[in-house]
Order: structure tokens, then sequence, then C-alpha cells
């Protein structure tokens, strides 16, 4: 039985400088520590969903992330008005 080697690339992290509302920030905190995942790995899950076009979160974790949001007071508008 052959065996089959699977090449993996490696991934590099670059350390960035993004601003972002500090109410933001606490409540994807909040959500990264409920899964026990580093903020980085969060936001990544989030993007990664978002270009395949599907949900990110669903169910009991986004009534979670929904909680988080008023708990820190992230209304989910952007500056301006725009969400």
């Amino acid at each position: 039985m052959s065996r089959r080697t699977r090449t993996v690339s490696p991934t590099t992290k670059t350390q960035t400088g993004v601003r972002i509302d500090a109410r933001l920030i606490k409540t994807l905190k909040a959500l990264a520590q409920l899964q026990d995942t580093a903020l980085g790995e969060l936001f990544e899950q989030l993007v990664q969903s978002a270009l395949a076009g599907t949900p990110a979160w669903s169910g009991e974790f986004l009534q979670r992330a929904h909680e988080f949001a008023a708990i820190y007071g992230w209304s989910g508008e952007a500056p301006g008005g725009q969400s």
C-alpha cells in the first residue's frame, strides 16, 4: 500500500497595525476567548468565511456575539453610519 505525502506550504504571519473600534476589539477578544483561540485566528476564520460566502457563525455562538456586542457597547455601525 503506497502512502501519499501531503506537502503543506508554510504560513507566514505578519504583525499589523490595524485600527479598529475599541468596543469591537473587546467583543472579538471575548469571542476568541470563548472559542479558546487567538484573536488573529478568529480574524482569519472570519475573512475565510466571508471570502467563501459562508456564514462564520450561527446558532448559540452568534447569539453570544450579539450579547458581547451589547455588553461592550458596539452597535455594529461603522463611523458615519455605515455598517
